[in-house]
């Protein structure tokens, strides 16, 4: 199957043989624009075509497996279709907030411009700043986008560092 068409289903996802070179795709009959994409590596990436305007876009969904199924890769199609008429862009979306600036990012930045704009500010507390927000934010939020951080959200990060969830056991010796 080169190219062909069905309903993309488990058992359609499995039965997908990987090409010897490039990429097989499998379209849906359900979706329009909704497709498989089967690397000569064994891969399996959902993904939809799309037009926006003049330009043809493809937005990749995901690799099949967990958590991609085809069923919620089949939602996640017919979600960004809805964007995609309300007029706005999935890949862009998705692009843009790749590109956001992380809990982690923001705290690295804070403690490298710090010193230089808040001069008065012993270099001791800077070392005191950088092991707390290393040793604790971090590993709570650090991942989160920085601006989409909820006040509940940082609320139990205090709870937990509170409780010791982000304490280390020190060595016996």
């Amino acid at each position: 199957m080169a190219n062909g068409k069905a309903k993309i289903g488990k058992r359609t996802v499995d039965g997908v043989p990987k090409p010897v070179e490039g990429e097989t795709k499998l379209w849906d009959t359900e979706i329009k624009g909704f497709f498989l994409r089967v690397y000569a590596t064994g891969r399996r990436v959902y993904a939809l075509k799309y037009r926006m305007g003049s330009h043809q876009r493809i937005f990749t969904i995901g690799t099949h497996g967990s958590p991609w199924t085809p069923e919620s890769a089949r939602d996640a199609a017919r979600e960004a279709l809805e964007r995609v008429q309300a007029g706005e862009d999935p890949a862009v979306a998705k692009k843009t907030s790749r590109a956001a600036m992380t809990v982690a990012n923001l705290i690295d930045a804070y403690l490298e411009d710090g010193p230089a704009t808040k001069p008065a500010k012993r270099a001791s507390t800077w070392l005191h700043d950088r092991s707390n927000l290393d040793r604790h934010i971090k590993p709570l939020l650090g991942r989160k986008i920085a601006n989409l951080v909820t006040k509940a959200e940082a609320a139990k990060a205090i709870r937990d560092i509170v409780e010791g969830k982000t304490a280390r056991t020190r060595p016996p010796w």
